[in-house]
């Protein structure tokens, strides 16, 4: 009887995208490559040849190499704190960089289908197509959908510990690289937004990433502003607008669904005073109506308050 032959590793050096995922591995190779740039200048050439010793090493791990798996554990045991700290800064700033990079992705994608006219899976449109083709008509759509519930909850400290700066930078790099979706964008303009994203990982580098002292209430219910203002105050409106998109493929026969409510927010910091590890007094939380209309959107402070128990 034969011994089968060990399936080998997989190269993941080599690994192959989809010609959809390219863009998406040309950005995660530029931000690389200027968070590189990054820690040489401001971590200098010796950190910089161990933060690339390290991720070499960690990839040969993953391909299955008992021997760098062993040797990276030694390195990593080894080092100073500072050193580790500076270490593990690097890795940090590089998957944040990933990471916004993979959200851009999902947006150039759902560009790239409303360019081409088709309906992408999981969309609201898709959502929409799946029900008609079930025989629901609009105002049977209307109604399942405003049995649907989006329940964002803003964490406290410590799940939710990343400082308001650290996402702002984050929003304004994540800007810049939808800029660069732009075909018609110039080489100046390219060379200008380039710039920028590396100012602001260079600044990033030189924050710290965590507050240094326990953040009080105020603290915490600023940070959850910040998603509320910067962030879903944007998107509602977008939302509501491209399920009224989705709905247009049945003609309206009665009256609109598109004041449904389409989110409740739900947030931790302050709902328990007595920092006691259970919830007995009331959570509070905002539910957001978004308008129809992009030029009448409200404001957070103008959102109804409600009390959930």
């Amino acid at each position: 009887m034969t011994t089968p032959e060990p399936t080998p590793a997989p190269d993941l050096r080599s690994v192959s995208f989809a010609e959809k995922d390219e863009p998406l591995r040309d950005d995660v190779r530029l931000l690389g490559e200027i968070v590189g740039d990054v820690v040489r200048e401001q971590a200098g050439e010796d950190r910089f040849a161990e933060v690339e010793a390290a991720r070499r090493a960690a990839i040969r791990r993953r391909e299955g190499d008992d021997h760098a798996a062993a040797g990276l554990q030694i390195e990593l045991s080894g080092l100073a704190p500072a050193v580790a700290s500076e270490l593990a800064r690097a890795f940090s700033v590089y998957f944040q960089a990933v990471n916004l990079a993979e959200r851009v992705h999902r947006i150039r994608r759902g560009l790239a289908y409303l360019i081409e006219g088709d309906v992408q899976e999981g969309s609201l449109a898709a959502t929409t197509a799946k029900l008609a083709g079930r025989g629901l008509d609009r105002e049977q759509a209307c109604r399942l959908l405003a049995e649907c519930r989006v329940v964002p909850v803003f964490t406290a400290h410590p799940t939710e510990a990343t400082r308001r700066i650290i996402l702002e930078k984050q929003r304004r790099i994540a800007d810049r690289l939808l800029e660069r979706l732009n075909p018609a964008r110039t080489p100046r303009e390219e060379r200008n937004l380039l710039a920028r994203i590396r100012s602001e990982l260079t600044t990033a580098w030189q924050t710290e990433e965590y507050p240094g002292q326990r953040p009080r209430v105020a603290d915490e219910a600023e940070h959850v502003l910040f998603y509320l203002a910067d962030v879903l105050y944007g998107v509602s409106p977008v939302l509501t607008e491209a399920k009224e998109e989705a709905l247009d493929r049945w003609p309206v026969t009665g009256r609109s669904c598109s004041n449904s409510t389409a989110a409740i927010f739900v947030r931790w910091p302050g709902a328990c005073r007595s920092r006691v590890p259970r919830f007995r007094s009331a959570r509070p939380c905002v539910r957001c109506v978004p308008s129809s209309k992009a030029g009448s959107r409200r404001s957070p402070a103008e959102s109804r308050p409600v009390t959930r128990t």
